[in-house]
């Protein structure tokens, strides 16, 4: 009896017999697209391109194809392959190429999109801010018509910060996609703040229990939960929805995969954090006599850097969530 083996994840399984493979096609998780090889042939090709596997599918009549001489070793899988139903891994090296390839099409566009989801909210917080004239160094507490303040001021910036984090996050999954992703996109989490904040609010809650838990939950949840925001602005989910397709997405990457990735943005940041600090450090020495000024200069090197920092980090994640949403129709294939 003929047995095959089917490219799953990369790997080869099997091998299988004609039944089995009839059953997998009735469940769904074998296909006419799925990989297979048998001894003969000379590589790899879709199963419904085999002639003895014709009345798996219920398509006719497949296309004979050509085989060598007999005998020898498994061919390794060709790059990219994988079957239909099943979840590709995802490549922590190639997904940060993608994001570095996402900001290199509109570099400026991206850079404006992160420097207006950052200073929106500031502008529209920082005039109120102003007004309750807060003496940060004073040893005596707020008013009560501060504290009120405090709390309008810290209600609007999470409203209108969550709503341009997702205009920004809608604008780099359009970026990866090779839309025109034009920058009123920035204003497209506005119709769906309401599940924006509520994902941001569990999230967090859910990420700070964790931590208090020896930290490792808080970590794992994070990385779980690390696609939510794209998901509610690509998919219009609510957030509770949108948590669990993260979860679910998170897990068919791969958990520690995604975790990697994380790990090496944070890696990069601090590296580059780094470097600036000593550069600025030497130029401070060398420039500087008044440390007020060069506060200031600091506070200034330190907002321009995290914006090419924030924009890696967005276009990384929606390289991320490509792949993920990739998984997905794979799934319902």
């Amino acid at each position: 009896m003929m047995r095959y083996y089917v490219a799953r994840d990369g790997d080869a399984s099997g091998p299988f017999d004609r039944d089995t493979l009839s059953a997998m096609a009735a469940a769904g998780s074998f296909t006419p697209e799925s990989m297979v090889w048998i001894a003969g042939m000379a590589d790899w090709g879709p199963a419904g391109e085999v002639a003895d596997l014709a009345g798996v599918f219920a398509e006719p009549a497949a296309i004979e194809r050509q085989v060598p001489s007999e005998g020898s070793a498994i061919p390794p899988i060709p790059t990219g392959i994988v079957a239909p139903g099943i979840a590709a891994r995802l490549p922590v090296f190639e997904t940060l190429g993608a994001g570095l390839s996402t900001l290199a099409k509109r570099p400026l566009k991206a850079l404006l999109a992160v420097t207006l989801a950052i200073v929106l909210p500031m502008l529209v917080t920082s005039p109120l801010w102003f007004t309750l004239d807060i003496d940060m160094t004073a040893t005596t507490p707020p008013t009560q018509a501060q504290w009120l303040g405090i709390a309008l001021v810290a209600l609007l910036y999470w409203v209108f910060g969550s709503a341009f984090f997702g205009g920004l996050c809608l604008i780099m999954i359009d970026l990866a996609r090779g839309g025109p992703a034009p920058i009123s996109l920035i204003f497209g989490g506005f119709p769906r703040v309401i599940s924006l904040m509520l994902f941001m609010l569990l999230n967090g809650l859910a990420v700070i229990a964790g931590m208090v838990l020896l930290v490792v939950p808080g970590v794992f949840l994070g990385v779980c939960l690390m696609l939510g925001p794209y998901i509610v602005m690509d998919s219009g989910l609510s957030a509770p929805a949108a948590m669990a397709a993260s979860f679910r997405a998170v897990m068919g990457l791969g958990w520690w995969r995604c975790f990697a990735l994380v790990l090496l943005l944070i890696v990069i940041s601090l590296v580059l954090v780094l470097v600036l600090a000593l550069l600025f450090g030497v130029l401070s020495q060398l420039s500087f006599a008044d440390p007020d000024r060069a506060t200031m200069l600091a506070n200034v090197a330190g907002f321009l850097m995290n914006i090419p920092l924030s924009a890696l980090s967005v276009a990384v994640l929606a390289a991320a969530y490509g792949r993920a949403h990739e998984n997905e129709e794979r799934r319902s294939v």
